[in-house]
């Protein structure tokens, strides 16, 4: 069985008019988003995942809120492929300085699953434009 779910969770929001923008002191790595909610779903916290992503970027909230269906697609990746028990950071691409993709392997207890974070440089930090995970392994080496 092929599983692949995408969340397209770009924000539509105005578009920067800066090749270089301004980030705060306080804004976090991209990375600490992917890690805030594999640590969530972790310990079993789908919807304290998800409200983390919506935290970076408010226009999300309607998209991936606690009963959107990407909620309900994450809690039913846990119940096949079983509670994570670790994850690696793979790879991390830059395109430019305001474009970040980071790859991710999770280990679940009865499978590896590929995560994708797409991360955005706006003028108050970074933000999760978009996340997917599958479980096609085989893929993943062409």
């Amino acid at each position: 069985m092929k599983l692949l779910i995408a969340a397209a969770l770009l924000a539509a929001g105005p578009m920067a008019t800066h090749a270089q923008a301004q980030t705060t002191a306080s804004a976090p790595a991209p990375d600490v988003y992917a890690e805030r909610l594999l640590d969530a779903l972790k310990h079993g916290k789908v919807n304290d995942g998800l409200a983390g992503i919506v935290a970076t970027s408010p226009l999300l909230k309607d998209k991936i809120g606690p009963s959107s269906s990407m909620a309900t697609q994450l809690q039913s990746m846990l119940d096949i492929y079983g509670p994570i028990t670790g994850w690696e950071r793979v790879s991390s691409q830059n395109l430019g300085t305001m474009l970040r993709r980071d790859t991710y392997l999770v280990q679940h207890r009865d499978a590896v699953i590929r995560w994708r974070f797409v991360y955005t440089r706006v003028g108050t930090g970074w933000t999760v434009g978009q996340f997917a995970f599958e479980d096609n392994a085989a893929a993943w080496f062409d």
